[in-house]
This record gives structure tokens, sequence and C-alpha cells, in this order.
């Protein structure tokens, strides 16, 4: 953050968008070879260089409302137009990853990013989503999936025994918890094979007790409200836009993490907490302008009674 400057903002944005392009041609190639994730029946899912379909999905999640707002804030209209083309590609590979909280949590944090700031959003949500249940019915049979919940079946009704049969290690050290890395233990010594929680809350509770559920919470929501805050007295449009995309980036992770693997995946926490150190920057120099502004203000007076 020291060396960090609002003014680097751009660049190092540039530097996101730039590095997702790989990513996308190896998904793309998957797609096209059905050399995705064959691990849930009946679905290619594309995971590209990532380990997970879920993993690369929700790296999609992030570089889409990261990009999102790009196609308004950009002065160019090519660099609209090629931001653009990325997130329908991006889009277009996030509905094959077939990772349906990363579906839910997009659309929560688009919406986000429309009733405060991109209204054109708030018309262009729902023709796409529509538009994509027309086009891809695959959508539906994926979705259907989390109805045999109901009746016992699916990786929701699993995951759900699995929280059930973990939380009771809570309450064996409910403050503190067992230690980094003890929901896995105890799921490979008690059910005798590896699985993650899908469910970080759950696994915070057993590993870091009650403690480590509330900091890593707290962060969270520390780091939102001051971004919050950025954006209202922010008078540039960069910095706004990037304020209003940390909120929406906690919000996401938030959700996602009723579901998700996310506490685990560093790769995905260095996007939030790196976009969150630019806020905290960009906060820094308007509170440094406004200082200087109000000292001269006061300057003033006393120079022409001199």
């Amino acid at each position: 953050i020291s060396v960090f400057k609002k003014k680097d903002i751009p660049l190092i944005i540039g530097v996101m968008v730039a590095s997702l392009i790989p990513a996308l041609i190896f998904g793309f190639y998957q797609l096209a070879t059905g050399t995705g994730n064959q691990g849930t029946a009946g679905f290619n899912r594309i995971n590209s260089t990532f380990v997970h379909p879920n993993a690369f999905a929700m790296y999609l999640e992030i570089m889409i409302i990261i990009c999102v707002p790009l196609i308004t804030e950009l002065k160019k209209m090519w660099h609209k137009i090629a931001i653009a083309g990325l997130c329908i590609a991006m889009l277009i590979s996030l509905i094959f990853t077939y990772a349906r909280m990363s579906w839910f949590t997009l659309i929560v944090g688009l919406m986000i990013l429309g009733v405060a700031r991109y209204r054109w959003l708030l018309a262009a949500i729902p023709v796409s989503v529509i538009s994509v249940l027309i086009l891809v019915p695959s959508i539906l049979e994926r979705m259907q999936e989390a109805a045999g919940f109901s009746q016992g079946q699916g990786s929701m009704y699993f995951r759900v025994m699995m929280w059930k049969y973990l939380l009771p290690r809570f309450y064996e050290n409910p403050i503190i918890g067992n230690g980094l890395g003890s929901f896995v233990d105890f799921v490979e010594k008690g059910m005798g094979y590896f699985y993650l929680p899908h469910n970080d809350y759950v696994r915070l509770l057993v590993d870091t007790g009650i403690i480590g559920l509330v900091c890593y919470i707290g962060a969270m929501l520390f780091m939102m409200r001051g971004a919050a805050r950025t954006y209202s007295v922010a008078d540039e449009n960069w910095t706004k836009m990037l304020s209003l995309i940390v909120v929406a980036l906690l919000v996401v992770f938030l959700l996602g993490s009723f579901t998700e693997n996310l506490f685990r995946l560093g790769f995905l926490q260095n996007y939030i907490w790196s976009l969150g150190a630019m806020v905290a920057v960009a906060a820094r120099e308007i509170v440094a302008k406004k200082s200087a502004v109000e000292e001269s203000g006061m300057l003033l007076p006393r120079l022409q009674q001199a």
C-alpha cells in the first residue's frame, strides 16, 4: 500500500483482465473437445487451468464483476467493445462450468452494480437470464439436481448430512476450534475419504471456533464498510467504480461461502484483498486532499488578516 498510487488503478486492473485470456482459451478448448471435468454425470464441466470447475467459476465471477463496469467507464469505443467481448466469453465459460452457486451470486453481484451505479444492468440481467435459459436447456437439468435434496439425493443432500456429522466437533472446542485442517481430517477419519466441506462457515467453526469465524466475517464486513464509505465520498469515476466492485465482490464471497470452499482458495482471496488495498489507498488520498483543502481554507483568512 505504501508504494501504490491511485493513478495505478487502471494499470493494475488492466493486468488482471489480460491475465484471464489464457484461462478463457483453454476453457473453450475443453468445451469444444469435451475434455472438461466429467465428475458430474451427464455434464462436461469446463475447469480450464483450475483444479475444479467451481474454482474456475468463482474466478470468472470475480473477473466479470470487475470488467462489466469498464464497459461504461472506459472512454475509447474499441476498448468498450473489447471488454464487452471478454464479458460475453466469460459468461459463456461460466455457464458451462455448471456451477450453480456462482450463477446465483453473479446475478446478485451484478444487481448491486446496477442498483448503485450502472442502471443499464437492471434491464440487461433479466434479458440475459431468460435468453440463456432458452438457448442452453442443460442449465435447467443442472438446476433440477438440487431438487433431489428432498428425496435424499444429490450433492446438496450429501453436504448437509456431512455438516450435521461434523458440527458436534465444533461443540468440543467452540471458542478456538480444533485447528486449521481439522474438518477435512475428521471427514477422512470418520467417513473414510477426502471431501471438502463446501461451507466455509461450518469449516471455520470446526477449525477455528467462534473466534476465527467472527474475525473472518468481521474483516470482510470492515472492508465492505470502508469501500462503501469511499464510494459515497469519491468524486472520481475510477475510484467510485473500484469501491463499488469491492462491495459487490465481498457480498458475492459471503454468499458463496455457504456452499463453496472459498476460504482455502488463496488465489481468489488475493483478488479481494488486493482490490480492497487499492480502495484503502484511494480513500487515504481522498482524506489527504480534503485535509489540504480545509487547511488552505483556514490559511487564507489568516493571510488576509496579516
